[in-house]
């Protein structure tokens, strides 16, 4: 026998499905192709809106295909700022800080005003924000990719390679249990793993979209992780896979 919550999720991945093909449709469409009632259908649009997996206006349920992570209008902006919001409450005065490509990382700027810090990074985001008069930011330089806004190549890497943090903010790709932490772009991944073996503690900022996901290379372990931040969306199960080898997870309620 299947369990309630096992229905649940079945119910919303059929959901989701359909949407994926239809793009929009109304409740009542989705209550009679589910074969449930419209209250049904609006708590699970409810809480795959707020999951950035669909978008509600007007009487019309439309899917939301998933931006990419500097965009705008990434529909799981919402969830990456409270990530972000909860990461610098492990931030103190006088500390070094690495920062690297995420944009999730580098929104943690935003929470980080009141405290005195030095930032070294790769990512060009971490200039929009507005900074502590006391606080240093130090771009590694390198070549610029446009695109990410972030700097990368043998410039970047050797400014890592020169230092090292008391906390490091970093966002991947994927985290998974065997793989590890993992990215895919190739020309940040050198750059990634020089982070990780130059850091004090390793803080991975990760929604439930990266958690038990696997990416194309692997920039460091499990064990790398001192504390997983993610959100109450995340698959518990993996959740605790990772808290068994030794992993602080922390879930920000969304």
């Amino acid at each position: 026998m299947k369990s309630s919550n096992q229905i649940i999720k079945q119910r919303r991945d059929e959901l989701t499905t359909y949407l994926k093909k239809s793009q929009v449709a109304t409740v009542k469409e989705l209550s009679d192709y589910l074969g449930v009632s419209e209250m049904t259908i609006r708590r699970d649009c409810e809480i795959l809106a707020k999951m950035g997996i669909l978008e509600r206006s007007f009487g019309k349920i439309s899917y939301l295909k998933q931006a990419d992570e500097q965009s705008k209008t990434d529909p799981l902006n919402k969830i990456k700022g409270k990530i972000a919001k909860e990461a610098s409450n492990y931030i103190d005065n006088g500390q070094v800080i690495f920062i690297n490509s995420s944009n999730t990382a580098a929104k943690t700027l935003e929470y980080l005003t009141e405290k005195s810090i030095t930032v070294v990074t790769n990512n060009l985001q971490a200039l929009k924000y507005q900074k502590n008069a006391r606080s240093n930011v130090l771009l590694t330089g390198g070549e610029v990719n446009y695109q990410k806004e972030v700097l990368i190549g043998d410039i970047a890497f050797n400014s890592f390679n020169s230092m090292r943090s008391n906390v490091t903010l970093i966002g991947c790709n994927g985290l998974d249990v065997q793989t590890g932490i993992s990215t895919s772009q190739l020309n940040e991944a050198r750059i990634n793993r020089k982070i990780i073996e130059n850091s004090g503690k390793v803080i991975v900022l990760a929604d439930y979209t990266k958690i038990g996901k696997v990416s194309n290379f692997t920039v460091g372990s499990v064990t790398d992780v001192d504390l997983l931040i993610t959100d109450s969306f995340a698959d518990p199960k993996m959740l605790e896979k990772f808290e068994n080898h030794g992993v602080q997870v922390i879930q920000v309620p969304i």
